[in-house]
C-alpha cells in the first residue's frame, strides 16, 4: 500500500509540475504576441 501510494504521490507532483510549466509557457506565449502585435 505504501509503494503505490508514493508512486501516487510522485505522479501527483509531477502532474501539478506540468501544468504549472504549461501555464508558464501559454503565459509566455500571450506575453510575446501581446510585443509582437
Amino acid at each position: 500500500m505504501p509503494d503505490s501510494e508514493r508512486s501516487h504521490s510522485a505522479d501527483f507532483c509531477v502532474t501539478q509540475l506540468g501544468n504549472r510549466q504549461l501555464l508558464h509557457f501559454v503565459a509566455f506565449l500571450e506575453l510575446a504576441v501581446v510585443t509582437m502585435f
